[in-house]
């Protein structure tokens, strides 16, 4: 397991009762890092045969996902995350870094709805893309390892 991973998202627990959904609030200015991380492209190079229409497609479908996912709509968000992860994965490549981010998204609201066999895969797949293309410190690296499914149930 790595250590000394930081991210830059903080947050509080509920006083001993557990929630829901997620088990943690976010505090100060984490809603629009979780917002950015969660829309914006990766600033990797677009391959010369990427559509730019389509990409933006691509990105408007993540926005509107993770508007739903913020608002707790986990079932009407994840269609939305499918379509923009099929769009990326056929004009980026599989490695690409936004493709990583779709499969984050992804896994996330798997991981809400308490799918954690579907979730664990998707995360994996992500984290190898980001630490292939952006290196192991890279924050949005650190970032993935902090919001991992607890060891408990995946091991």
């Amino acid at each position: 397991m790595r250590t000394g991973c930081r991210s830059a998202i903080f947050w509080s627990t509920h006083h001993g009762r557990r929630a829901a959904g997620p088990s943690w609030t976010f505090t100060g200015f984490a809603w629009l890092a979780i917002l950015l991380l969660l829309t914006l492209p990766s600033c990797a190079p677009l391959q010369p045969a990427a559509d730019p229409v389509a990409l933006a497609e691509a990105a408007h479908l993540n926005q509107e996902a993770s508007t739903l996912y913020i608002a707790g709509k986990y079932t009407e968000a994840e269609p939305l995350y499918q379509r923009a992860l099929a769009i990326q994965e056929k004009l980026l490549g599989p490695e690409h870094p936004d493709v990583a981010m779709s499969l984050y998204n992804l896994a996330l609201v798997c991981r809400y709805q308490g799918r954690y066999a579907e979730a664990e895969p998707l995360l994996k797949r992500s984290l190898a893309i980001r630490e292939k293309a952006l290196g192991p410190e890279h924050p949005a690296v650190a970032f993935s390892l902090n919001n991992r499914i607890p060891t408990g149930i995946c091991g």
